[in-house]
């Protein structure tokens, strides 16, 4: 009959490696939000320049967010995907 697979055996860490690890991930997430608030304003500033007027720059502010959405949601996929 079949083989039960083996059981990876999961790192024991220490409160102050899990303290550090935690934190790295505060930190990148952080470092996230700052770069995503630049892009932010540089994207705003784009549709202003390239739509000058209200109307067309409303239409530009809904394709950008369209587009990054599709792009975030595909990258969410690819990174969450699971390689049991």
């Amino acid at each position: 009959m079949g083989e039960l697979p083996e059981e990876r055996e999961k790192p024991i860490l220490t409160l102050p490696q899990k303290v550090l690890n935690r934190s790295r991930s505060f930190i990148v997430a952080a470092l996230v939000i700052v770069a995503a608030l630049a892009w932010r304003d540089a994207v705003r500033k784009t549709v202003d320049t390239v739509w000058p007027e209200k109307h067309s720059q409303l239409v530009g502010v809904y394709i950008i967010a369209f587009l990054v959405t599709i792009v975030a949601v595909l990258v969410g996929l690819v990174l969450g995907h699971d390689e049991d």
